[in-house]
């Protein structure tokens, strides 16, 4: 069983683990204008932001 202070450490890595792949996503979504097929794969990376973010925020709340 971890301690108190290990699981906060654990909670704390997993969202800056969920930071950079937010970060890295976004990123990617901006350039994803040339054409339509692109667009659309920007709403889809935006859509995965979202969840994760969505999913980081339930955790923290438990």
């Amino acid at each position: 069983m971890m301690s108190a202070n290990q699981q906060k450490a654990a909670d704390y890595m997993a969202a800056l683990n969920a930071m950079g792949k937010i970060s890295s996503l976004a990123e990617a979504a901006l350039f994803l204008t040339a054409n339509a097929t692109e667009r659309a794969v920007q709403i889809e990376l935006i859509g995965v932001i979202s969840d994760i973010a969505n999913t980081i925020a339930k955790e923290a709340n438990q």
